[in-house]
C-alpha cells in the first residue's frame, strides 16, 4: 500500500464517520507524514489524521452507529466508556502496520485521531524507476 494510498483510507472512513454523526462542524488536521517502521524492520511513513466536531446529545447511540460502520468495513472496534468525563470510545488498532482509529465522544464534543498504515518510503530513486518524470 502506497502512503498516499494509507492517507486515503483513513481520511475516506472518517469522512463517512462524521457524515455517520450528523455532518457539519468538524475541523480537519492532516500532519505531514512522519517516519515508522515497517514489520519487515525497513524504512517507513505514516500520517496522522485527527479531526474535531461537535458532541451529541445521545452520544452513546451514536458511537455505536460508528462502532457497526467501521465493523461493517472490515475495521473490527471495540466500545468502551473513559472514566473521564464520562465520554464514550471506540478504537480499532493493528499490531505491526500501525494502523489506529479512535473516536472519542461526549455530549460536547467528539474527537477522531487516526494513524495510517506504515508504507514503504519512496525515495526519488524508487520514483525515478517507476517512470515518474515529476523531477527535472
Amino acid at each position: 500500500m502506497s502512503l498516499d494510498s494509507s492517507r486515503e483510507e483513513v481520511a475516506g472512513l472518517f469522512s463517512q464517520t462524521v457524515t455517520r454523526l450528523g455532518g457539519g462542524g468538524w475541523s480537519d488536521d492532516v500532519s505531514a507524514p512522519r517516519e515508522c517502521e515497517l514489520g519487515s524492520g525497513a524504512p517507513g511513513q505514516q500520517y496522522r489524521i485527527q479531526r474535531r466536531g461537535p458532541g451529541s446529545a445521545d452520544f452513546r447511540t451514536a458511537a455505536t452507529k460508528v462502532q457497526a460502520l467501521w465493523s461493517d468495513r472490515g475495521y473490527e472496534a471495540a466500545l468502551s466508556t473513559i472514566d473521564r468525563g464520562g465520554a464514550v470510545e471506540v478504537r480499532h488498532v493493528e499490531v505491526g502496520n500501525g494502523l489506529f482509529l479512535r473516536l472519542l465522544l461526549n455530549e460536547n464534543a467528539a474527537i477522531l485521531t487516526g494513524v495510517s498504515r506504515c508504507a514503504p518510503t519512496v525515495t526519488s530513486d524508487d520514483a525515478a524507476l517507476d517512470g515518474d518524470s515529476s523531477e527535472t
